[in-house]
């Protein structure tokens, strides 16, 4: 199969081999990855290809944007890793803050039994 593509193409599948991998490894438990005749008689290579190309910094902030957004509604996919505040979330702090100021979360998050400021005596 790998030798019936254009050498573009087999280019392209090749350089989209990391951003594949890192898709699989964000997949829930069991996962069962599409072997390679699916992956190349479907062209799967194309939609990692884009992540494998360098990226608009402008266009990546706001996907962490809505990512962050989506955080706060309560949205977190489990495929997309850690989320905010947990350890390894990828979207930097100043998304976050942001994000949460325009929902009106506390940010950083205050721990689950935490005594409130009011319930703290002077």
């Amino acid at each position: 199969m790998f030798d019936r593509l254009a050498d573009y193409d087999r280019a392209l599948a090749v350089a989209s081999l990391p951003a594949f991998n890192a898709w699989i490894g964000r997949q829930f438990a069991g996962y069962n990855a599409p072997g390679a005749a699916v992956w190349l008689r479907q062209r799967r290579w194309e939609r990692h290809a884009q992540a494998s190309a360098p990226a608009d910094p402008a266009k990546a902030r706001a996907q962490l944007r809505v990512k962050a957004e989506c955080h706060f509604r309560g949205e977190w996919r489990p495929g997309w890793g850690p989320s905010p505040g947990e350890p390894g979330c990828t979207i930097p702090d100043d998304i976050i803050a942001d994000v949460a100021r325009a929902a009106g979360a506390a940010w950083p998050a205050i721990p689950a039994g935490f005594p409130a400021r009011s319930d703290i005596t002077h």
